[in-house]
C-alpha cells in the first residue's frame, strides 16, 4: 500500500521535479530573492541567458552548467534580481525543450527535461502552448502514452485553476464535465481522479464531491483492473468522509495473536491510531499521546494502534524497545488469518477507509460513534480536555 499523500497539481509537481539538478541554483534562487553565497566576487553574465535555439544536446549541457556554477558564484542585487526573473524562464524553455526532445540524450534523461519545459510553461502560464504541446503530441505516429497522459493531467489541471480563479461557473463544471469522461478514457486522469475533483471542490465543494462520486460509481462498473481497484479505494475513502457521527468497523488481531474485540471498548473514548515503525510524522506523535494516555487513561481513555508495518520483526522489535502502555494491532497479521476454508477472517481496516496517509488518528467516544478523524497534537489535546473536563 501506498501511505503517502499524493499530489500531482502542476504546482506541487513543479516543486517535486526541481528539488533536483544543475538548474535549482538559478531557478530556485531568483523566486526566494537570494543566491547561493557571494564567495569568488563573480558578476553575472546576463548573456548567459541568451540561449539560441535549434544547437545540440551538448551545447545546452554545457550552457546550464554554466548557468548554475555562474549563480552559486554571486549575490545579486535587487535590480539583477529583477532582471533574472524577466530572463531565467525564457532561457529554461529554450534549453529544456531542446534536451527534452533530443535523440542524443538518453531517454530517461530526456523525460526529465522535457517534464521540466512543461512545468516552466506551466509556471509561466503559457497555456496555449501547453494545448498546443498536447496535441502535438497525440497527433505523432507512435503517441508517447507517458508524456499524453503526464499532459492530460497538466492540461486539465490547469483549465480547473483557471476557471476556479476567474469565478466562471460554466468553464469549471465544463472542466469536472471534462475529468469524469476523460477518467474513463485516459489512464493518467483516472489514477489523478480524486485530486483532480478535490481540485475543482477548492472553487465548487458540491460540484467536486458530485464528479468524484460519479467517476467512482463508473469505475465500479469498469472491466478495468486498475479502475476497479481505485473504486475500492475511493469506496473506502467515502467511508472515511462519513466516518464522524457514526460507528468504525475496528477488528482484526493484535500483535500477540489475541482478537481485537471492539465491543469491549464501548463506554470509553478511544483512539484509533493507523501507524507505522518507519513513519517519521507517527514517531513523533507517540510522546504526546503517550501523555495523554497516562492523563486520560484512568478516566476512560485508550488507544489501539494499528499498525500497517510489513516487517513484523521490526514491529516487535519496536514495541519491546518503546513498551507502548496500549495494544498494537497489526494489519499484515489480521489480513493473513485465514477461515478453513481460506477466506479471510478479518478485513484490513486502512484498506475499508481507503487509509493511504499516515499518521491517521481517529478519536471514537464512549458511544462507539466517531468523533474526529484529525485527531493529532494539540487538536487530540483540547478534544480530551473538552471529553474530560473533570481531569486536571
Amino acid at each position: 500500500m501506498n501511505f503517502t499523500k499524493k499530489i500531482f497539481g502542476a504546482a506541487a509537481l513543479a516543486l517535486a521535479l526541481c528539488a533536483c539538478g544543475t538548474i535549482v541554483p538559478a531557478l530556485a534562487a531568483a523566486e526566494d530573492d537570494q543566491v547561493g553565497v557571494a564567495e569568488s566576487g563573480a558578476t553575472l553574465d546576463f548573456s548567459l541567458f541568451d540561449v539560441p535555439d535549434g544547437k545540440d544536446a551538448a551545447f545546452y549541457q554545457e550552457r546550464l552548467q554554466e548557468i548554475g556554477a555562474m549563480m552559486n558564484g554571486v549575490k545579486p542585487t535587487e535590480e539583477e534580481i529583477e532582471k533574472l526573473n524577466e530572463v531565467i524562464p525564457g532561457a529554461y524553455l529554450v534549453i529544456f525543450k531542446n534536451l527534452g526532445t533530443s535523440d542524443e540524450v538518453d531517454e530517461s534523461e530526456r523525460n526529465y527535461y522535457w517534464q521540466l519545459y512543461v512545468i516552466v510553461l506551466v509556471r509561466e502560464g503559457k497555456n496555449e502552448e501547453l494545448f498546443a504541446l498536447l496535441n502535438a503530441e497525440k497527433a505523432k505516429v507512435e503517441p508517447d502514452e507517458r508524456r499524453v497522459g503526464m499532459l492530460e493531467v497538466v492540461v486539465l489541471n490547469v483549465k480547473i485553476t483557471k476557471a476556479g480563479e476567474a469565478g466562471d461557473a460554466a468553464a469549471l463544471k465544463a472542466a469536472a464535465d471534462g475529468l469524469v469522461e476523460k477518467a474513463m478514457k485516459i489512464d493518467a486522469i483516472a489514477s489523478e481522479s480524486q485530486e483532480l475533483a478535490e481540485m475543482i471542490g477548492v472553487y465548487d465543494e458540491e460540484l467536486g464531491a458530485a464528479a468524484f462520486k460519479q467517476i467512482a460509481e463508473l469505475f465500479a462498473k469498469s472491466d478495468d483492473p486498475m479502475r476497479k481497484q481505485l473504486a475500492k479505494v475511493y469506496a473506502g475513502k467515502e467511508r472515511f468522509n462519513n466516518l464522524v457521527g457514526n460507528e468504525m468497523l475496528v477488528e482484526g488481531l493484535f500483535l500477540d495473536g489475541t482478537e481485537i474485540k471492539w465491543e469491549e471498548y464501548r463506554g470509553k473514548v478511544v483512539l484509533i491510531d493507523f501507524w507505522a515503525t518507519w513513519c517519521g510524522p507517527c514517531l513523533a506523535e507517540i510522546p504526546n499521546v503517550r501523555k495523554l494516555y497516562e492523563k486520560y487513561h484512568d478516566a476512560g481513555f485508550d488507544v489501539i494502534s494499528y499498525s500497517v508495518d510489513e516487517d513484523l520483526e521490526a514491529l516487535e522489535e519496536f514495541e519491546k524497545e518503546e513498551k507502548l502502555p496500549w495494544k498494537t494491532a497489526s494489519e499484515i497479521k489480521s489480513v493473513e488469518k485465514k477461515n478453513d476454508k481460506g477466506e479471510p477472517v478479518y478485513k484490513s481496516v486502512s484498506d475499508y477507509y481507503g487509509v493511504d496517509s499516515i499518521p491517521t488518528m481517529v478519536l471514537v467516544g464512549k458511544d462507539g460513534k466517531v468523533i474526529d478523524t484529525e485527531a493529532r497534537g494539540e487538536r487530540l489535546e483540547e478534544l480530551l480536555e473538552e471529553l474530560f473536563p473533570e481531569v486536571k
